[in-house]
């Protein structure tokens, strides 16, 4: 690559991420708020606790949250949000600039370019998660799977290691990357030094960021494994999740009814992971690793409505089905209707991701999910700051946006973040109820508040009326 291309593909990558951070800066989802409340009670000196000394791992993303400590002490609460959204669109901008690396030698630069733009243009829904530790880690891997295939062990094993520190069902991907460099080791080397020296300095790299964490895990909370992972085991029938698992990739390209359009996706979208794998083990293991990632969620199948855990998924599916597109719009000259129809269609392709992708942005503000629930929870913290004591509970189904930004103690009712109950705690002094979630406990209550954005509505209970304590709530 030119010294001239290089700079300006890294000026369309840093014009990139400017766009993505100002079209996606609102961006808050509850979950992501999660792990800022475990990072602002740590960057307090409280520990790494969700509520103050209550010592529950309820956090998928311990290395999220140790960053977010880390950007907390920088710039305070306020900006946290705001500043890891920013990190999360550098994340998003990096997904595209490693794929062209991975991809420009083995394929070409237009299967190559054809992912990276669309990538960078949002064709996985990467701005849907930016406040999250999706990207970051989608992020980690490609470095790590880049470092390999660049002949750097060392450096590949210890972003591997990040990556599972940032969020642990990263390690269907190490196990790959493990086979990957057993491999290397067994083959060819002018190095005469025995198979364990080689492999020694690859291991020490992927322990030392994770190492400290899981010595910490085992003795603050008993075991390094989340709560979450029980609380959120087998809520989908079989079916139904492998049937979402199906669509979740051919969904970024068509509507759900599209039955043709979906079938040629799908027919793409192998044929370009075919030649993807067929390119070199670094496309293999990509490609494995998304297999294997939806294998893995098949079998913990958490509630469809969640989609985050599947970006791996999305993110290889999209960048098969840009190689195969690719590929084609290579054939200019032995099949030239081929290749400038190919042409034609990725470059339409590009810009209704772009339009996709902006006017999801735009519309964030305005959505059920998105503005409407944000202003809502922001009315109910205010409410609860101002109401509730230090001695006292609320009980809530989600509690990320409410909890940070009120400082009250919290009863999850979905048992993610405190331990699930038969029935309510006594110190559960109020209890949130929104306009998704049943409001069995309510009867014959009237709310003391209430607070509605659009159609997403919210009310708050006062526990203390002299009614029964009422039974935790379902699931979410």
């Amino acid at each position: 690559m030119s010294p001239r291309l290089r700079v300006a593909l890294g000026l369309a990558f840093a014009l990139a991420w400017a766009a993505q951070f100002a079209d996606f800066r609102a961006v808050q989802i509850d979950d992501a708020f999660i792990s800022y409340r475990y990072a602002d009670n740590l960057a307090r000196g409280r520990g790494f606790v969700f509520n103050p000394g209550e010592w529950r791992l309820g956090s998928t993303a311990p290395g999220h949250v140790l960053l977010a400590a880390g950007v907390r002490l920088g710039v305070g609460s306020d900006a946290l949000p705001f500043v890891m959204v920013a990190v999360g669109c550098l994340a998003w901008t990096a997904q595209a600039a490693l794929l062209f690396g991975l991809l420009s030698k083995p394929l070409g630069r237009w299967p190559a370019g054809a992912a990276a733009a669309g990538v960078l243009l949002g064709v996985a829904g990467s701005g849907s998660v930016v406040s999250l530790e999706t990207n970051l880690v989608a992020a980690l891997v490609l470095a790590s799977t880049l470092a390999a295939d660049r002949g750097r062990p060392a450096l590949a094993a210890a972003l591997a290691g990040l990556a599972v520190l940032t969020r642990p069902d990263a390690l269907a991907f190490v196990g790959l990357l493990a086979l990957w460099g057993v491999a290397a080791l067994r083959a060819p080397d002018r190095d005469a030094s025995p198979a364990w020296r080689r492999a020694l300095r690859p291991a020490l790299a992927f322990a030392a960021p994770l190492g400290p964490w899981m010595l910490f895990a085992w003795i603050a909370f008993g075991s390094p494994l989340p709560a979450t992972a029980a609380a959120k085991y087998g809520k989908t029938p079989l079916a139904e999740y492998a049937l979402h698992l199906l669509r979740t990739g051919p969904a970024r390209f068509a509507p759900p009814d599209a039955t043709l359009a979906l079938a040629l996706i799908a027919a793409l979208a192998a044929w370009g992971a075919v030649r993807w794998a067929r390119s070199g083990p670094a496309g293999a293991l990509l490609v494995a690793w998304a297999l294997g990632h939806g294998l893995a969620y098949l079998v913990l199948r958490p509630l469809t409505l969640f989609t985050w855990h599947l970006y791996p998924v999305v993110l290889v599916f999209t960048a098969c089905t840009l190689v195969g597109l690719g590929g084609l719009a290579e054939r200019r000259a032995s099949a030239p209707a081929i290749g400038w129809s190919a042409r034609a269609a990725l470059a339409l392709l590009l810009l209704a991701t772009a339009a996709r992708t902006h006017g999801d942005a735009v519309s964030y503000a305005g959505s059920y999910w998105g503005g409407q629930r944000t202003d809502v929870y922001l009315q109910v913290a205010d409410w609860l700051r101002a109401h509730v004591g230090p001695e006292q509970r609320v009980a809530l189904l989600e509690v990320g946006l409410i909890a940070y930004h009120s400082d009250v103690r919290v009863h999850d009712l979905a048992g993610l973040v405190t331990a699930r109950t038969r029935s309510m705690p006594a110190d559960v002094s109020h209890v949130v109820a929104v306009t998704h979630f049943p409001k069995d406990f309510a009867v014959g209550r009237a709310p003391v508040a209430a607070f509605r954005s659009g159609r997403f509505g919210a009310w708050i209970f006062d526990l203390r009326t002299g009614a029964l304590p009422p039974p935790s709530s379902p699931d979410r």
